[in-house]
């Protein structure tokens, strides 16, 4: 059984139901078993920085070298000075799953997010 961890970051119920949905059915339509396992952070520029810091640590529970593929679907943090929180969580994911050695395909745009 494959193991794909999908990684998304956003603030709409409905856009993560439907990115998670249509994910869900793709991977089915491969015919290989397969577990999906979704981290989800609901941290937004508009919260307190003590709950996006809390949001954001859910990106640190797993061991990214356990999955067989990893999906970054991550594309609210607009800035450094909007999210800082944000941006760390960002890039700790991107260097955890770098750091895993397994495939990794994001579906986000990161040129949004700036180097620091």
């Amino acid at each position: 059984m494959k193991r794909v961890l999908y990684v998304l970051n956003d603030c709409m119920r409905k856009f993560s139901y439907e990115r998670a949905a249509g994910l869900h059915r793709a991977l089915q339509k491969l015919g290989e078993p397969f577990s999906l396992h979704i981290l989800r952070s609901d941290a937004y520029f508009d919260f307190t920085t003590g709950h996006n810091y809390g949001e954001y640590n859910i990106y640190r529970l797993p061991d990214y070298a356990d999955f067989d593929a990893i999906l970054l679907d991550i594309n609210n943090v607009f800035n450094a000075g909007s999210s800082e929180f944000g941006v760390m969580g960002i890039e700790y994911v991107v260097q955890a799953a770098a750091a895993s050695g397994k495939p990794v395909i994001s579906m986000a745009n990161w040129n949004s997010v700036p180097s620091r």
